[in-house]
């Protein structure tokens, strides 16, 4: 269960920020069903292969060992809801390629392939995701989501704090990585899924702002974002970060742009 803070930043800002949208949750939750169906687990390499023969990214990085590899993302319960809406961004999922992980994805598989066969809703398959995201090496006590073990986002000053429940996160090659090695910058297929399927998901959240979460985040791809989501990017520290002053502060400047929208 994700326990929800009382620094709702989505409480605090004005008219005339984005409001619900049903018809564009609907299309995400229609997006991600033809996403998961078509990068679905079984004969994921093989078909790729097929189509990108020549694509280092499909060749050389994408993880196919530890399922599932094809991520689509996160959106929390009252994101649509939340007159901010704050989309986190990341470069791509973790291989997880330790025991613990592997375990752990065998539910996350299954979520997913029950979801796209229908019989799991999208609210049901998020609760899932956020429960996953909580317990992600990379977040789990360094300060993302974690504050006195509730899913507040504690890198981000107390005022303009929101839960994991009003954000989204996906990110940029939604595919797992070996060795969680970075993709390779603008091949075929990883503009085909930037255009097709990065670029129509932020279209359809619609995000105030993107946190951009790491050193991968160019000013090329920074402008790429601006375009597809309509909406402010800010770069911070990726929550790996070892010094941990230094990531607080880079986090700071989006604490800076929320408090601006008050």
């Amino acid at each position: 269960t994700v326990v929800c803070g009382p620094h709702d930043v989505t409480q605090q800002v004005g008219s005339g920020t984005k409001m619900s949208n049903r018809p564009n949750q609907e299309a995400v939750e229609e997006l991600w069903r033809q996403a998961l169906w078509g990068y679905r687990q079984e004969g994921l390499r093989e078909r790729l292969l097929d189509e990108w023969p020549g694509d280092r990214n499909v060749n050389e990085r994408i993880a196919y060992e530890y399922p599932p590899t094809f991520q689509p993302g996160y959106v929390g319960p009252r994101y649509f809801a939340s007159r901010v809406r704050i989309v986190l961004m990341g470069q791509n999922p973790g291989e997880g390629s330790d025991p613990a992980s592997v375990e752990m994805n065998r539910e996350y598989r299954e979520g997913f392939e029950a979801f796209t066969r229908g019989e799991r809703g999208f609210a049901d398959l998020n609760r899932l995701i956020a429960s996953h995201m909580l317990r992600w090496r990379v977040f789990n006590g360094k300060g993302i989501f974690r504050d006195s073990g509730a899913g507040w986002m504690s890198l981000l000053d107390d005022d303009v704090r929101p839960s994991i429940e009003d954000v989204g996160y996906i990110n940029y090659f939604p595919f797992k990585t070996s060795a969680n090695a970075g993709p390779l910058g603008n091949s075929p297929f990883q503009r085909q899924v930037s255009t097709r399927y990065v670029g129509r998901l932020l279209e359809l959240l619609a995000p105030t702002v993107i946190g951009a979460m790491g050193a991968w985040c160019s000013s090329s791809v920074e402008r790429e974002l601006r375009r597809s989501a309509r909406s402010e990017v800010i770069r911070v520290q990726h929550p790996s970060a070892r010094r941990p002053q230094e990531l607080q502060a880079s986090w700071g400047s989006l604490s800076t742009y929320l408090r601006g929208l008050t």
